[in-house]
């Protein structure tokens, strides 16, 4: 990073404390760490119409930055209305900073209803994003497999799952990270599906069983329950 631009960022930062500031990647080229010690947040890529390749850069970039670094947005084209859009376009993007560019006055009523549902468990667990991180299932390495990342507290007393399938639907088993054996914990796939109360340990010996449809993605929310003994299911 040039020691000039060093300095324009070093002073704005100090001068201007709750303006943001976003890098960029470029191509990778601006994406120092220089870039990324002075940004709130880095623009990755102006690829954001595809919801897995959207995916699939902040799940590998996480093993080594926190989540409010990795910004992609869902773009909502002019004109398009809900074409091309679904809840995996957003679920794609809270794997980081998620926003939201273009005509967002064309989306149907019904579409900005279960977006907003997701905005508002996004809120809920975005404080994960920047603790422990895990990569539960293989990387992918082709549009068939199957993708599955964690965001878990340090203490271990809450989690979030993201689990994104390949182009057949059905279902896998994921192991999770990072909880107490000991403790009980209730399980809820967002927006609002209760599965019930699991144990840390059966959580990462046992696993959750995760189905989708083909090319799509989910989230389920994992949060200690209080004053539960590790006896409870």
């Amino acid at each position: 990073m040039d020691v000039s631009a060093v300095r324009v960022l070093d002073t704005l930062m100090a001068e201007h404390p709750n303006a943001m500031i976003e890098g960029t990647s470029s191509g990778g080229r601006r994406l120092d760490i220089g870039t990324i010690r002075r940004s709130h947040t880095c623009w990755f890529s102006d690829s954001i119409f595809n919801a897995l390749m959207c995916h699939d850069m902040p799940a590998r970039a996480n093993r080594f930055l926190p989540g409010n670094l990795l910004n992609s947005s869902v773009g909502i084209e002019n004109g398009n209305g809900d074409k091309g859009l679904s809840e995996t376009s957003v679920l794609s993007r809270m794997l980081g900073k998620l926003q939201f560019d273009g005509d967002i006055t064309g989306l149907s009523p019904e579409l900005a209803g279960r977006m907003g549902g997701l905005v508002k468990a996004f809120k809920e667990i975005r404080h994960l994003l920047v603790q422990d991180f895990y990569q539960l299932l293989p990387q992918p390495s082709t549009i068939d497999e199957w993708d599955a990342v964690q965001f878990v507290s340090r203490s271990g007393d809450e989690a979030a799952l993201f689990a994104f399938s390949g182009q057949t639907a059905g279902q896998t088993n994921v192991r999770l990270r990072g909880l107490n054996a000991t403790r009980s914990y209730r399980v809820r796939r967002v927006p609002n599906d209760p599965i019930g109360t699991r144990t840390g340990r059966d959580l990462m010996d046992q696993g959750l069983a995760v189905e989708l449809e083909a090319l799509t993605g989910a989230l389920w929310t994992i949060k200690q329950s209080s004053g539960a003994d590790a006896g409870a299911r």
